[in-house]
């Protein structure tokens, strides 16, 4: 083979593994860019999906939040509470005040009542009078639930609430003594003194009197008036308060 076609067979091997290269690096690119657009775009679903279920979560939460605010103007109310344990039942008030008032007030499509024990009383479903037992029992897992989560909330506040109050009680009791023991210590130490006193009355009132002057003098004042010199004051500064 002559020297010019070995050259032309080096170079078609060095294009053709040349091409390869860049093909091959073309194509990695290729899938790279592919990977970065489908990542992009899982990642921006996933994002809209969040977005998406946090609106719908406040959403809930404030129609949850207003609906409560709503039964709050009537469970609230002392006519209604004594209303719902009035027996027998006065089920033309409760339609009036509970039912009727929900319904066209508010827009509630069901209104059901509950006494203490738990058994439904009343119930208004589309703004007409219905039965309570047939209403709750449509939705009796739901109610039950909701029920329960009530009576041991309201369980565990009493729990809560009698603990506090015997608390409150201990504490006021324990005060109560500490005032009593310091009472009777100022009278036993009031007693002494008073014996004291009728044994050497001029000796007690005396230094009473000197105890009195020591609280009271570095408190005031003291100024001493020389009448034989020049008329100047004098500032006793010697009697100071204790620091």
């Amino acid at each position: 083979m002559s020297s010019g076609n070995a050259k032309t067979v080096h170079y078609k091997n060095d294009l053709r593994r040349l091409t390869v290269l860049i093909g091959g690096a073309l194509a990695f690119f290729g899938a790279l860019l592919v990977a970065v657009v489908a990542y992009a775009g899982w990642s921006a679903n996933t994002t809209a999906v969040v977005r998406e279920r946090q609106l719908v979560e406040n959403a809930l939460d404030q129609s949850v939040s207003q609906v409560l605010d709503q039964q709050k103007a009537i469970a609230f109310w002392d006519d209604a509470v004594v209303a719902a344990q009035r027996r027998p039942i006065d089920v033309e008030w409760l339609e009036t005040n509970f039912g009727v008032y929900f319904h066209e007030t508010y827009g509630h499509d069901e209104v059901i009542i509950v006494d203490g024990d738990n058994q439904p009383i009343y119930a208004n479903i589309n703004g007409e009078l219905s039965d309570a037992g047939a209403a709750y029992a449509n939705h009796r897992a739901v109610f039950d639930r909701i029920v329960n989560e009530a009576q041991g909330y309201a369980n565990d506040t009493a729990a809560k609430a009698a603990g506090e109050a015997e608390k409150l009680v201990t504490d006021a009791e324990s005060y109560r003594q500490q005032r009593i023991n310091e009472a009777e210590g100022d009278a036993a130490r009031f007693a002494k003194l008073l014996g004291e006193s009728r044994k050497a009355k001029d000796v007690t009132e005396r230094r009473l009197y000197l105890e009195t002057m020591e609280e009271v003098l570095p408190r005031v004042k003291k100024v001493v008036i020389d009448s034989s010199g020049p008329k100047s004051l004098m500032d006793l500064g010697i009697i100071r308060p204790n620091p």
